[in-house]
């Protein structure tokens, strides 16, 4: 979705059915929600109407999400595993592929419901939108000479022919017409500067035609701006002797938009005069009083509404970083600054681009916390929001180097490290806890205990037994701590 202001990507995780948009233009992403879809493979997006399509594989299913709020609006179960969906905008069109079945599913854009779906070879696998059409290919080799094949889909509209109308009733012969009395009716804003509409009816010409109709204010007192005439509006009646015009009232002052001498607050008279603008046509003068006020003080702009947008993630592992931060809507660029509370050390951002934005660090130990973000800007209360954040256990890796082998009759030496997996690992200690060694024979038999060997710095050196020659597995087991998860490793010593 992009025009030249904005240039959003979306994609769809497939392992946890969450909608990701990238902005392109400011190089960040947000979560837009959690579409529920199992094995979610396929999106398609509608800007217009502010939704995302996603098709998933394991729960078959179709899944409308609202992109402003990430909410799940409706789930079109198929029965099919769903691969790909595309989205015709103008005809307001959904399309899916039933990967694990022979059908491309058909629904309503509006509200992501199914109403149809069509038979196409045996395996669809994508769909696309082009030159009014639905294009499918289908993987399966259907096609001629055992060829994947490409389906066309038309979207036709069918009509019900109407019900013949009834012949209709003859016209009653018209009453002979009587002319009306001359009269009309005011309506509008009726403040100085506001626009009435003039509504008269009975102004006919002798001739048949309408009357020419000149409108003055207070018998002609009052002139145009320049003082050039007294004549505010010319209407020409419809044939039937009726008008409907719109006139603008003088604003108060003696400016282009006024009068000569300037219109006061209070009565005034709409004279309607008739005979000297046509020849041949009735005279006529039809008064009609108004009150004039005071044209209302503008009132002010409203204050946009302030709010906060979580995005980001949720959770980390001891040993990695990642961003969160917010979405800041309704204050400009450089107009405010965003705290970040709760998650280590206190840090704060100028609003950028609507966002501002935060590294946890990778050294926050493992547990549950809240993240608490504070807008501040000049002459306002704060604006905060606040969101659970949960930090695991780091993920370790064992690593082990034989210093000396060890022979039939000399001990060997064995060096053990352990580390931390993750983007943060170079900015804490090493794991720190108890790691044990075993040794087995080729056959499986245990020859060899170590005992618990406590980590130095995320290491431990420890001396091997004399060992017959022959083939042997060690194991290398670390069993975590309160900031790490436990692993182990096998290697292989030869003894010869």
């Amino acid at each position: 979705m992009a025009d030249e202001d904005i240039s959003l990507l979306y994609t769809v995780n497939l392992n946890d059915g969450h909608v990701i948009e990238l902005d392109n233009t400011t190089e960040n992403f947000r979560v837009v929600g959690d579409s529920g879809g199992n094995r979610a493979s396929g999106i398609a997006v509608d800007a217009g109407r502010g939704l995302a399509y996603v098709a998933s594989q394991d729960s078959q299913d179709v899944r409308t999400l609202e992109i402003a709020s990430g909410e799940v609006v409706h789930v079109a179960q198929t029965n099919e595993a769903q691969l790909n969906v595309a989205v015709d905008t103008e005809k307001g069109l959904i399309y899916s592929t039933g990967f694990g079945g022979n059908h491309v599913f058909v629904g309503d854009a509006a509200n992501g419901e199914q109403f149809g779906s069509i038979a196409v070879g045996s395996a669809p696998n994508d769909v696309i939108v082009a030159d009014g059409y639905a294009w499918a290919v289908d993987r399966a080799a259907t096609g001629p000479d055992g060829e994947s094949s490409l389906w066309r889909i038309i979207c036709t509209d069918a009509t019900i022919d109407p019900e013949p109308e009834p012949e209709p009733e003859p016209e009653p012969e018209p009453e002979p017409e009587v002319p009306a009395t001359p009269a009309v009716t005011v309506t509008g804003d009726t403040t100085l500067g506001g626009t009435v509409t003039l509504e008269g009816v009975g102004f006919t010409h002798p001739d048949g035609t309408g009357s020419a109709v000149a409108v003055k204010i207070d018998r002609g007192t009052i002139r145009k701006p320049d003082g050039s005439t007294d004549v505010w509006k010319v209407i020409e009646a419809e044939d039937d002797g009726s008008f409907t015009v719109d006139l603008t009232l003088p604003d108060g002052t003696t400016g282009a938009a006024g009068s000569t001498p300037a219109l006061a607050t209070g009565e005034h008279v709409l004279n309607f005069l008739s005979g000297s603008l046509k020849p041949g046509d009735t005279g006529r003068s039809v008064p009609v009083t108004i009150d004039v006020a005071a044209a209302p003080e503008p009132e002010p702009e409203p204050e946009p509404e302030v709010t906060l947008t979580f995005a980001g993630v949720k959770a980390q592992r001891y040993a990695t970083t990642n961003w969160v931060g917010v979405s800041v809507a309704g204050v400009e660029d450089g107009a405010g600054q965003v705290t970040l509370t709760g998650v280590g050390a206190a840090q704060t951002a100028t609003v950028e681009h609507g966002r501002a934005a935060f590294r946890v660090p990778a050294d926050l130990a493992p547990g549950a916390y809240t993240a608490r973000f504070t807008l501040t800007t000049e002459g306002a209360d704060p604006v905060v929001l606040a969101k659970a954040f949960t930090v695991y256990k780091g993920k370790t890796i064992v690593g082990n180097s034989l210093t000396t082998t060890p022979t039939p009759t000399r001990a060997g030496n064995f060096l053990v490290g352990t580390a931390f997996e993750g983007n943060g690992r170079v900015s804490v200690a090493r794991p720190t806890g108890q790691v044990v060694v075993r040794l087995y024979t080729s056959t499986g038999r245990g020859v060899w205990y170590s005992g618990v060997k406590v980590l130095s710095d995320g290491t431990v050196r420890m001396q091997l037994p004399a060992l017959p020659r022959g083939t042997y597995r060690a194991n290398i087991a670390y069993g975590g701590g309160s900031l790490a998860l436990g692993a182990a490793q096998d290697r292989t010593i030869v003894v010869r």
